[in-house]
């Protein structure tokens, strides 16, 4: 009985639940973010970072290569760990010499995959070691997830979306509710026409201290950090960043499945293998704006929208219904305007906010291509795709391990192109200011930019992006100066809004076409009944609509039949070779 007792106390893993060895740990989902801060303020200015002490930051899952010595102080062979026994590195900002660290350090991880991962403080001198009690509870974590693009609160258990955790995270790969995000789809054949992307995202082997992306978290506020932009040559990585990562396709493969990645469109095929491909990117981060206060080199799109930082614009009267309610409103007083909301406006999501950014570009110098702040009105940067991804839609993956028929994100992209291209909304360009302004092309920086997101709040959980659009403002020459604002402007339509820029289906444009149709004839009727009711003739003519119709109505519909016959016909066999039916659903598109 003793033994059947002991055997039962013994922890098992397949029973998660909280171990007493696993404390400091935190796990995170996709695409969650952990806002670690280390206030080391107190700290005597003799102790020097890297040199007596370091914060350490260590990821699951992870695998990577270290040389390692003997008690003889013989180097050995490298040797492979899995999780690795290295701590994960720093931005490039954090690390720099002339950023203090006796200050409250703000860390930002940004999870790319889930994991788990813990923060450590590392005495590296000896003779310090007396200073340990100054790290204890120095150190707070606080997680914030994507909520607010679709949301499952209020949502019946049915149908709440659930998937799997990773089993590097949780052995009996426990269900979760799915989050959704809003990504960005940026593609190769735009680096021929505007300069590319700085703050492209890592890859391979980049990940193998764990996926996730580390950045230094720089409030405006703070004096005492300053402000170190990247190295030029290591963020402009060039077009070699789409090239294949080995020798062949299998090769390839290996380190896809090795470092959990997504940035690609590796496909399988029964004949010839794997053919690797890396033309277009789901980027859940802004491409072109880097170096910004509070999210560094990557600015979660989620995150920028959904931040406890939006409030309500301050243009309007005090009077104006939506100060009633905060910025980021209460699911209970959301209200949706439907297409039969006449002249209505919604209460949903509202975020204005700005952050301080700084160009990385070499203003004293061109490129073979404009640069991003060099594109011409009209002109699209890049891409955000109008409905919000999921986890499996953005890994490529239909489980949470990796399988040979894993597709990355470009896969979704692809599925949305062929359904429409109204799938992708485009982020064009409004340089009608710089324009007014001589010789403002190449060379000529704005200082402020705003970043305007319009929506359509289509039920109490979803939300559907209609256009975005980027307007520079205060242009100046000074190649000296790197700083510019960066302010967003994100908010839902009302109902007329909604009608201009054909949100509503197809459907109820067909309805209101109707509508105003009988309306008209309605009108002409009471106009007519007037005119007879009060006219002088002792014999007013006749109306015969009857006959008017009969004369009117057979030439134009046979010449439509005849025009749309041929269209129709042409149309729809194509359909049928490319979808495989007739007839598509022409209401909007998933």
């Amino acid at each position: 009985m003793d033994m059947e007792k002991s055997y039962c106390t013994l922890p098992r893993y397949s029973e998660e639940e909280y171990r007493e060895r696993e404390d400091g740990y935190f796990q995170l989902r996709l695409n969650q973010v952990a806002h670690v801060q280390v206030d080391l303020s107190h700290l005597p200015s003799n102790l020097v970072y890297d040199q007596h002490y370091r914060i350490a930051l260590f990821i699951l899952p992870s695998r990577c290569t270290v040389e390692l010595c003997s008690t003889s102080r013989v180097r050995l062979s490298p040797e492979e760990f899995v999780p690795c026994r290295l701590p994960k590195e720093f931005s490039y900002w954090f690390q720099q010499t002339d950023v203090p660290k006796n200050v409250k350090n703000n860390i930002t991880v940004w999870a790319l995959d889930d994991m788990v991962f813990k923060v450590e403080i590392h005495i590296l001198h000896g003779l310090y070691t007396a200073y340990a009690p100054l790290f204890t509870n120095t150190t707070t974590v606080r997680i914030s997830t994507p909520s607010r693009t679709r949301t499952n609160t209020g949502a019946t258990l049915k149908g709440t979306p659930t998937r799997q955790l990773s089993k590097y995270v949780s052995f009996e790969e426990r269900k979760i509710p799915m989050d959704y995000f809003f990504v960005a789809a940026y593609y190769y054949a735009d680096v021929n026409s505007i300069s590319q992307a700085l703050n492209m995202p890592p890859t391979y082997s980049a990940y193998e201290r764990g996926r996730a992306l580390i950045m230094n978290n720089r409030s405006t506020l703070n004096n005492e950090v300053p402000t170190i932009l990247d190295n030029y040559a290591d963020v402009n990585v060039g077009t070699a960043f789409w090239l294949m990562p080995a020798t062949t396709a299998d090769a390839s493969k290996e380190l896809l499945d090795v470092y959990f990645e997504t940035f690609h469109e590796t496909t399988y095929d029964p004949t010839n293998g794997y053919v690797f491909n890396l033309e277009q990117l789901a980027l859940p981060y802004l491409p072109y704006f880097s170096n910004c206060d509070t999210f560094d080199s990557y600015i979660p799109i989620w995150l920028f929208l959904e931040g406890d930082e939006c409030e309500l614009p301050d243009i309007y009267p005090k009077s104006w219904f939506r100060y009633k309610f905060p910025a980021l409103p209460d699911l209970d007083d959301v209200k949706v305007v439907g297409p039969f909301s006449f002249f209505e406006d919604p209460v949903a999501d509202w975020c204005e906010r700005s952050v301080t950014c700084h160009y990385e570009e070499e203003l004293s110098g061109q490129d073979n291509t404009p640069r991003w702040f060099e594109a011409s009105t009209g002109t699209s940067l890049f891409q955000i795709i109008r409905t919000p991804f999921n986890y499996h839609q953005y890994t490529g993956r239909a489980q949470t391990g990796v399988s040979r028929n894993d597709a990355g994100g470009g896969e979704r992209i692809s599925f949305l192109s062929a359904l429409s291209g109204d799938n992708f909304i485009a982020v064009t360009v409004d340089h009608s200011i710089g324009d007014m302004i001589a010789g403002c092309v190449t060379q000529c920086f704005a200082r402020s930019y705003t970043l305007e997101i319009a929506y359509f709040q289509e039920t109490l959980h979803t939300k559907r992006i209609i256009f975005a659009n980027l307007v520079g403002d205060l242009y100046d020459f000074n190649q000296e100066d790197t700083h510019y604002e960066l302010a967003l402007s994100y908010y839902p339509l009302g109902f007329l809004d909604l009608i201009i820029n054909f949100a509503y289906p197809l459907s109820i444009f067909m309805v209101m076409f109707v509508f105003l149709g009988f309306l008209t004839v309605l009108v002409s009727f009471a106009g007519w009944a007037i005119c007879r009711a009060t006219t002088l003739l002792q014999n007013p003519p006749q109306i015969k609509i009857i006959s008017m119709l009969l004369l009117t109505v057979p030439p134009p519909l046979a010449g439509v039949t005849m025009g749309v016959a041929g269209i129709w016909f042409l149309t729809s066999v194509g359909n049928w070779f490319v979808n495989g039916m007739f007839v598509t659903d022409p209401n909007s598109p998933e």
